[in-house]
């Protein structure tokens, strides 16, 4: 699982990727926990882009078009 905060059109979003059928169990858990953060949204996404030259980095730049297809 992996996961980035971004900020998207002045929303703090939390993306996150979970194994797939998790999705709606994952992100009311997440809603939960994580109230205290006051994020504006949680996306569940089917990837988190990584980085080519350095796989533990995100790819924001992919990210963010990511989460915008998301909310669009």
């Amino acid at each position: 699982m992996q996961a980035a905060v971004l900020q998207h059109a002045g929303q703090r979003v939390l993306a996150i990727e979970t194994a797939q059928g998790e999705t709606a169990h994952v992100q009311e858990t997440l809603c939960q926990t994580l109230a205290w953060a006051q994020l504006d949204a949680i996306l569940v996404l089917d990837h988190i882009p990584m980085d080519k030259r350095h796989n533990a980095k995100v790819d924001y730049p992919a990210l963010r078009q990511a989460v915008q297809r998301a909310l669009a």
